[in-house]
């Protein structure tokens, strides 16, 4: 059975997967390429009928006004590849919605699809050095009014480095939201962040963080962040870009005068 008809034979999914399957399918010239497709096929194959077997539910769901916008996080293709020289193991992930998230579902895949291909086409180019490459991801927050998806890859070579990455949506809009757009209190957020970074390395003498140019001075503009069970505004920085890598990705709690998700 050819790999579009296999996808058909599934049921209720739609023809733009089953397009995109027999393009994967065509695109498969390589060594690299053939065996990671054929690792993924039934993973795939289960993975890609998810978000129309949910639908009808969403749809259901969503009419209901007590439990309002539906959202859920879906697998849309898994990559699974190890040759004892390079390991790949990576979920391709996207907002299953009856909201319109189409565009954050873009940048979601535009991250973790494009760290795949890259990852891919250094094993086809084989340089010699031992690579591997993760990408999981999970829910982190989910209220009345935010969604908040957590992506998180690990690119090793000689050393590993672990990097989150948060998408926060907006649950009536569907759309993507940045830190000023839940409050408009940066100064007060810098203000704390510093007070933090202080007192935790006046605690503890393993505590380390940048005191040159890469030392914290503010928030960015696409500042990473989620809200976390208590409702609480939580600031996040990636591994390396506020204090040495052995101090891990590094978390920041705001306190509620700063912001608090009634």
């Amino acid at each position: 059975m050819k790999p579009e008809e296999l996808y058909k034979a599934i049921g209720n999914i739609d023809e733009k997967y089953i397009l995109e399957a027999d393009e994967r399918e065509r695109a498969k010239t390589t060594p690299i390429g053939r065996y990671v497709a054929a690792a993924c096929a039934a993973a795939l194959a289960v993975s890609i009928a998810l978000p129309n077997i949910s639908a009808n539910a969403a749809q259901v769901l969503g009419d209901l006004p007590v439990v309002g916008k539906y959202f859920q996080m879906v697998t849309i293709r898994h990559y699974e590849f190890d040759d004892g020289q390079y390991t790949l193991d990576a979920d391709i992930p996207q907002i299953d919605s009856d909201a319109e998230v189409s565009q954050v579902n873009e940048d979601i895949e535009t991250l973790t699809q494009g760290l795949v291909d890259d990852f891919i086409k250094e094993a086809e180019e084989n340089d010699g050095d031992y690579k591997m490459l993760s990408v999981k991801y999970e829910t982190v927050t989910d209220t009345d009014k935010y969604y908040t998806v957590k992506v998180t890859y690990v690119v090793a070579s000689a050393d590993g480095v672990v990097n989150c990455k948060y998408f926060t949506v907006d649950k009536e809009t569907g759309e993507q939201i940045k830190l000023t757009d839940i409050t408009a209190n940066t100064q007060a957020i810098n203000e704390e962040i510093k007070s933090q970074i202080e007192e935790q390395q006046a605690s503890d003498a393993t505590v380390s963080y940048y005191d040159d140019e890469d030392a914290f001075d503010e928030v960015a503009e696409d500042q990473d962040f989620y809200i976390n069970e208590d409702g609480l505004l939580v600031i996040c920085f990636n591994e390396g870009d506020i204090a040495p890598y052995y101090m891990g990705t590094i978390e920041f709690v705001m306190p509620g005068q700063i912001f608090k998700l009634s």
